[in-house]
């Protein structure tokens, strides 16, 4: 339950960053303005469509990324909250920790790009993307994640990366 209190939190916030309100949600459609966009050969003037819903993702997994930090503490201060029989060396979660601030920081910075309209955040998600899928893919051979964990949570890298590099509608509102 809280995480879903969480996830609607990270939506409004999101949401009110890439400027979308109410009024502009019962105005008119992503759909409808990226028609009126691209008959008038101007960048959109906000957000919108699948880039805005990205925005929200990338909020969500800041906010997730965050608890899975403070929770991979507790645990291992108290294996038998998760059913473990010992705790995994502390340098094992010292590099979990900073790997997953390093993760947190650049979704910050490549969220503050895209609401800028920043071409450079096409660049910055495929380097985001990559330290997610090189973080998981070390986590998993410390193991700290299982291969079906890592596979699952490297997805969203990866879409992420192709999205960016084949969304005309990314290309034309990140222009600037």
């Amino acid at each position: 339950m809280p995480f879903v209190l969480i996830a609607i939190i990270a939506v409004l916030v999101a949401g009110r960053m890439v400027g979308l309100t109410p009024a502009h949600l019962r105005a008119s459609g992503p759909i409808l303005q990226a028609r009126a966009t691209s008959e008038s050969n101007r960048p959109p003037e906000r957000i919108g469509g699948l880039l805005a819903v990205y925005v929200v993702v990338l909020a969500i997994g800041f906010l997730h990324g965050l608890g899975l930090t403070v929770a991979s503490v507790i645990i291992n201060a108290n294996p038998s909250h998760a059913g473990l029989n010992a705790p995994l060396p502390w340098g094992y979660i010292a590099f979990y920790l900073v790997s997953n601030i390093i993760l947190a920081a650049y979704a910050v910075v490549l969220v503050r790009l895209i609401v800028k309209k920043r071409k450079s955040a096409i660049a910055h998600n495929a380097v985001y993307g990559i330290l997610t899928i090189i973080f998981l893919a070390a986590w998993h051979f410390l193991g700290m994640k299982s291969l079906m964990g890592t596979v699952v949570d490297s997805l969203p890298g990866v879409v992420g990366i192709l999205y960016f590099a084949l969304s005309a509608r990314v290309k034309e509102t990140l222009a600037g």
